[in-house]
């Protein structure tokens, strides 16, 4: 009896041993692929042409990726733990805690929605971005994440586009303006006396006799 509880005990013992053996090995192989994972995010976050800065509910910077550098002119050094507020030119910046306080209590329309803002660089210029801003989890601690798109270009090209399409229009316009006024003048009698069929050419449409009453005119 004796000799069979020991054997027991031992097989419990290795039982025991060898399932904390693999719990490790399984936290191991976990916690490799959550850090896998994480070096995938941050490349990818890392390679955007996108700014991607993400803050507290707060407001201050947790996170500020190569493309955000880039287009702010700031290095992520100077920007971590700082207010979010230091990209903006006034009066965003003045009024920018009633917007911290209306994205934490989920009142804010923006969450997932694009809206168009002026944001400013390091060197104090503007410029017109696309923001587009995504509510998060991270540890149980509510985050946000803003992806920045610099639309300077975009904005240049769909004024170049407004100006040519105006151009073309007045373009368009003025010879034909000049053409109508030749015809006003010459169905005037500017030129004397023209012949029926020429009348009816020039006359406005309105004034053109239509259908059965055309047919008997032309006789």
């Amino acid at each position: 009896m004796g000799l069979l509880l020991s054997l027991f005990a031992s097989l419990a013992l290795w039982s025991l041993v060898n399932a904390r053996q693999r719990a490790q090995a399984l936290v191991g192989i976990m916690t490799q692929e959550v850090r896998d994972s994480e070096v995938r995010i941050r490349a990818i976050v890392d390679s955007v042409v996108d700014a991607i800065v993400v803050i507290d509910s707060a407001g201050r910077i947790d996170s500020f990726n190569p493309a955000a550098e880039h287009i702010f002119g700031y290095a992520p050094a100077e920007m971590l733990g700082k207010n979010v507020n230091l990209l903006m030119p006034e009066p965003y910046r003045s009024g920018y805690a009633g917007y911290i306080h209306f994205l934490n209590t989920g009142e804010a329309r923006v969450i997932g929605k694009p809206r168009e803002l002026i944001e400013q660089r390091k060197d104090g210029s503007t410029f017109p971005i696309e923001l587009f801003v995504a509510r998060m989890l991270d540890k149980g601690q509510v985050m946000f994440a803003g992806i920045v798109r610099d639309i300077t270009e975009r904005q240049k090209i769909d004024r170049m586009k407004s100006e040519f399409v105006s151009t073309v229009s007045h373009e368009l316009r003025t010879p034909l303006t000049a053409i109508r006024g030749a015809i006003g003048l010459i169905a005037g009698g500017v030129m004397g006396e023209l012949p029926e069929k020429m009348r009816q050419l020039m006359a406005p449409r309105a004034a053109r006799p239509r259908g059965l009453a055309a047919r008997i005119q032309a006789g």
